[in-house]
């Protein structure tokens, strides 16, 4: 009998492995569900510790009670970072519970599937709570000693309420020397002199300062008064400076009050992420929040990439011509003469182009209009990440395949 417990065991373990891609998007997205604000980098990597807590559960239920197994190290450390990073314990172990939760529901699936007997699955249920109780258990004393090590250090605890305020959370500021009435402009930014950057624009300008160093590399601004201050402004101030390598500067939208506050922040860490990617070194959120949101829908960028991109990247001779006539059509409100005129070829020609895009993309143009503005300002975005002809030769593979 206990020989065939241990069967059904690995056989159940077996077929959840063979779902294991479902099971892990699945509990990924009900992680990023429970968001608390500002802990986007706890996030990003939020799949390869799910990868890892998987293998550990998938492993429990295949060897049986035995020996308690130890906690990953991959779970440790991102515990370690959510300490640091300011997300409270009751969010990750909500999150932990979540995923256990949903693990729990394709168990008893699979279970069903080929005569899994109550018995073995009421045990391996109860195993599996004792071992999700040691793991919680695990992941709290990790995370108060996390918190116990960090310095407490005055520039510590102003990073602390920085981010504790981004999360909404209600504190007394007054300790902060920044007043959140007026408008507000947020900036991020990395590398060498970003601190002084930031002190001599607000000098400059004229305006409140507020800016903290959340990591050793990133450091959080907020340049505030009593108008609003244009993005265009801060860049005309930066006109003429020599900008260090590898240093970036965001900037977000001017908003009011504490809400912009934490809004602007968000606008300006997006902004940087795609600056980074990029390596320009100077980006506001208006010239890049449309990518910066696409980049943040992977149904959406993994359908421009299979379905648009490549038709719009193809290398050859025409491949320019084809994003110079697609924008043209597009900037003259999908007007061939118009676009021919702006081209300056046959009204004809431009014609034959679009319906060769047509052909590749399998869509009339004239349903995927937008579509087909947002995969314009990804191609750039993708262009200046790799290098226009690394992007078009790798898009180039693409299309082949396509075909």
């Amino acid at each position: 009998m206990a020989a065939s417990a241990d069967r059904a065991r690995s056989a159940l373990a077996a077929r959840l492995q063979n779902r294991r891609g479902e099971i892990e998007d699945a509990i990924v997205t009900r992680i990023h569900s429970i968001s608390s604000g500002g802990d986007e980098e706890w996030l990003a990597g939020v799949r390869a510790t799910v990868a890892t807590a998987l293998d550990h559960a998938i492993l429990v239920i295949e060897r049986g009670e035995g020996s308690p197994l130890p906690v990953p190290v991959q779970v440790l450390a991102q515990t370690r970072l959510a300490a640091r990073s300011g997300i409270s314990l009751d969010t990750v172990l909500r999150r932990y519970f979540a995923g256990y939760t949903l693990l729990g529901d394709f168990i008893v699936h699979e279970s069903e599937g080929f005569g899994f007997r109550e018995r073995w699955l009421k045990q391996l249920l109860r195993e599996q709570a004792g071992m999700f109780d040691r793991l919680l258990t695990t992941i709290s004393e990790e995370y108060r000693r996390e918190l116990q090590a960090q310095p407490a250090s005055s520039e510590a605890r102003r990073v602390e309420k920085v981010k504790r305020l981004l999360r909404g959370e209600l504190l007394e500021s007054s300790d902060l020397g920044y007043s959140f009435d007026g408008y507000h402009l947020g900036l991020v930014a990395a590398g060498s002199g970003a601190d002084e950057i930031l002190r001599d624009l607000a000098a400059e300008l004229d305006r409140r300062l507020l800016v903290v160093r959340p990591d050793e590399s990133t450091v959080w601004g907020w340049l505030g008064g009593r108008e609003p201050l244009a993005v265009s402004d801060v860049f005309r101030h930066l006109e003429g400076r020599e900008e260090p390598a590898r240093r970036t500067l965001a900037i977000g939208d001017p908003s009011p009050h504490l809400a912009g506050w934490r809004l602007t922040h968000r606008q300006a860490a997006a902004a940087h992420r795609i600056g980074c990617e990029t390596g320009e070194g100077r980006v506001g959120y208006a010239s890049v929040a449309l990518v910066a949101t696409v980049l943040q829908d992977g149904l959406l960028t993994e359908w421009l990439r299979r379905r648009i991109l490549p038709a719009l990247a193809e290398p050859s001779a025409t491949a320019c011509s084809m994003q110079e006539t697609v924008r043209a059509f597009l900037d003259s409100g999908q007007n061939l003469s118009s676009a021919a005129a702006r081209l300056e070829i046959s009204r004809h020609t431009v014609a034959k182009r679009l319906r060769t895009l047509e052909q590749r993309v399998g869509e009339p143009l004239q349903g995927i209009t937008a579509e087909l503005e947002i995969a314009l300002r990804l191609l750039e975005f993708d262009e200046k990440k790799h290098g226009v002809e690394e992007f078009r030769g790798a898009n180039a593979a693409v299309l082949i395949s396509s075909d």
